[in-house]
């Protein structure tokens, strides 16, 4: 059997559903951001951590900050000031092409790997791995 492309799994049932069933994964945290920040996607585990629900519409990377600390959900902040790690944020999610990964903690305590990739059409997906305690601050 050889290995398939992305594009072959629409042609492929079982290929097609462990896709999915990766994609909701408990321990992975998968986000897709349009070029206005906007939440097009977020798979079970993000919407739970970061109390979002299925309904919510027009989503903006902020409103996840921002009804993360009114809610003590998503991820932690250093200092008190959301509107600065907003700022931060959006300034070095799109400053270079590609990915970049760091470590991050969310307010319940858990540590993720997080990986965000700027894709060629200006989106950004956001993969987060839970990690161990004993490696949370590595990476």
């Amino acid at each position: 059997m050889s290995m398939k492309s992305i594009l072959d799994l629409c042609n492929d049932d079982v290929a097609h559903e462990a896709l999915l069933c990766a994609l909701e994964g408990q321990h992975l945290l998968v986000a897709i951001y349009d070029t206005s920040d906007r939440l097009v996607f977020a798979n079970s585990a993000f919407r739970h951590s970061f109390g979002l629900g299925r309904e919510d519409r027009d989503i903006t990377f902020a409103d996840v900050v921002l009804r993360g600390v009114l809610n003590q959900r998503g991820t932690r902040i250093e200092g008190d000031d959301a509107v600065a790690f907003i700022t931060n944020a959006q300034e070095l999610r799109r400053r270079h092409a590609g990915q970049r990964a760091f470590a991050a903690e969310l307010i319940d305590g858990r540590w993720f790997s997080m990986t965000e990739s700027l894709l060629d059409n200006d989106w950004i997906v956001v993969i987060m791995n839970a990690r161990s305690r004993k490696h949370a601050r590595t990476y």
